[in-house]
């Protein structure tokens, strides 16, 4: 713990992104952050800097966070909180180190807007709320001991879904989450198992969204379930396992993919 905190405030600038890795379980933190920070919580590391556990994993030598005590989630003030709150303040390193680093900052951002097309929406939300309340409100209704009236839950149950719209109406729009990342169609493992001998590619379909355009496609990829993953660009220049160039196919060399196994690979979009 006392390494990871020296080397998270202490390491210079320009070699943070890479020793940072060896003491974090860096992607796990950035998912961990964005989703507190899309649920408002307020028991959180962006604004109290507490109510979480760590977990060593002994096998990497990193630390890993732990979400607890997430009862301040929902925070009707914070409907409007900055998806990047706390980069700037003097007393949340893990925010104000990572978010300024570009592609970790685009990596949590990318994390933000698949929770929010998949989980965190009206739709999807509003179904979930609708089934907790299906299966709790017989028990409510008949509980004597009740410290509010149905009117006040009702009250409260139609606040619970117009905070999830006006939070995720404030967040899509927000400058941070606008740009529509690439679209990643299809991610592909080598066409066949590879030996000791051979250079496994993984291959990727990729399409730009609307008006934004590619700059760049990264894979980031591990031969184990645990650790830091290893980074390769992948180009479409049909030089990398790639097919025909320019056909939207992106191909990249991996260095440490298990013969005859199967790899764990990242796959997220982000605005480079």
């Amino acid at each position: 713990m006392i390494n990871a905190i020296y080397v998270l405030n202490i390491t210079p600038t320009n070699e943070l992104r890479d020793k940072v890795e060896e003491v974090l379980a860096v992607d796990n933190w950035l998912w961990f952050l964005a989703i507190e920070n899309i649920f408002a919580d307020d028991d959180s590391y962006f604004n109290k800097g507490a109510d979480y556990g760590f977990y060593y994993e002994i096998e990497s030598g990193r630390i890993h966070p732990v979400e607890h005590d997430g009862n301040e989630a929902f925070t009707a003030g914070d409907v409007l909180l900055s998806p990047v709150q706390g980069a700037t303040a003097g007393n949340r390193p893990l925010l104000q180190r990572l978010l300024p680093i570009a592609e970790l900052r685009q990596r949590y951002l990318a994390h933000m807007r698949m929770v929010l097309q998949e989980r965190y929406n009206p739709a999807a939300m509003t179904a979930m709320i609708e089934q907790f309340q299906a299966l709790s409100i017989n028990a409510i209704m008949a509980d004597t001991n009740k410290t509010y009236t149905m009117a006040t839950y009702t009250n409260d149950l139609i606040a619970l879904k117009t905070f999830v719209t006006n939070r995720y109406n404030f967040l899509t729009n927000h400058l941070e989450l606008r740009p529509l990342a690439p679209a990643i169609l299809a991610v592909n493992d080598p066409a066949a198992r590879p030996t000791a001998a051979e250079i496994p590619f993984i291959t990727a379909q990729i399409a730009a969204n609307d008006t934004n355009g590619i700059d760049s496609v990264w894979l980031y990829y591990r031969g184990r379930s645990y650790g830091r993953f290893s980074v390769s660009q992948m180009f479409n220049d049909g030089a990398h396992g790639d097919g025909v160039a320019g056909d939207g196919l992106f191909g990249a060399a991996t260095t440490n993919y298990p013969a005859g196994h199967e790899g764990a690979l990242l796959c997220r979009s982000a605005i480079s």
